[in-house]
């Protein structure tokens, strides 16, 4: 039985009372980016596996900007064992998520406060490898055209590294938001990464023709040849977490 609030008093205006809700992200494209680990075969649910011996261990996520924490709380509830890395610039950002976005408090969400420029660094010289690097930084800046990403994620040395720290077979996820002459600076940035991973595919998300990246290193991996199998990866991604992005991106994407 629901129970229906029928007089509003302060104590339902108090906006620290109220509860958030990670089971559905709020905006597309964060949910995109976490289905396109699980889209180009990254992650998996275990169902029709391939690689039981990597559903064994525990499937590693790397997250590059954290806003308020959406797309870690969303992760944090998957019926999959996640070990999330959350990269942060800057520590307000980190306090605002725990205060406000009930941050997801886990042993499998580990916070990294530092430059994650500095992070893919250190984790290419580690050897370290992600089956799913989701980059979520923006550019403030009210002179910049390209917002998302950070410009300073197009530089050549760091596209290098996320291809390195996805190895063979994970997949990078970004959104790609202009500030202005949309069409042609997507294109500019899709080919950037181009060059540095194997495959790339540039899906529409909105009507009016905003794209989300995603690449990987496996060879003729794109959306124009494996269309079909990534529909139905992201049809399973819906029986499971309830949502319904496939027929959104098949209908953007014929």
């Amino acid at each position: 039985m629901r129970t229906f609030i029928t007089v509003v008093t302060a104590h339902h205006l108090a906006h620290e009372r109220w509860r958030v809700d990670h089971s559905r992200p709020v905006f597309t494209y964060n949910l995109m980016q976490i289905a396109a680990g699980f889209m180009l075969g990254g992650l998996s649910f275990g169902h029709n596996s391939s690689s039981p011996l990597q559903l064994q261990q525990s499937q590693r996520v790397l997250q590059i900007g954290m806003g308020g924490g959406t797309a870690t709380g969303f992760l944090a509830t998957m019926p999959v064992d996640l070990r999330i890395d959350v990269v942060e610039l800057e520590p307000t950002v980190f306090d605002a998520a725990k205060r406000w976005f009930e941050f997801p408090q886990s042993p499998n969400v580990t916070v990294h406060i530092m430059d994650g420029v500095k992070f893919l660094r250190e984790a290419v010289e580690a050897g370290l490898t992600f089956d799913s690097l989701i980059l979520d930084a923006s550019s403030n800046s009210p002179n910049a055209t390209i917002i998302c990403p950070h410009p300073v994620f197009l530089q050549e040395d760091v596209m290098r590294d996320m291809s390195r720290v996805i190895g063979s077979t994970g997949v990078f996820s970004v959104n790609l938001f202009m500030a202005s002459e949309q069409l042609r600076l997507q294109e500019e940035v899709v080919a950037l990464f181009a060059v540095h991973f194997r495959s790339c595919s540039a899906l529409t998300i909105k009507a009016e023709g905003q794209k989300f990246l995603t690449c990987t290193n496996r060879e003729g991996f794109d959306w124009r040849r494996h269309r079909k199998r990534m529909l139905a990866n992201l049809a399973e991604f819906d029986d499971v977490m309830g949502t319904r992005i496939a027929p959104y991106v098949d209908w953007l994407n014929p």
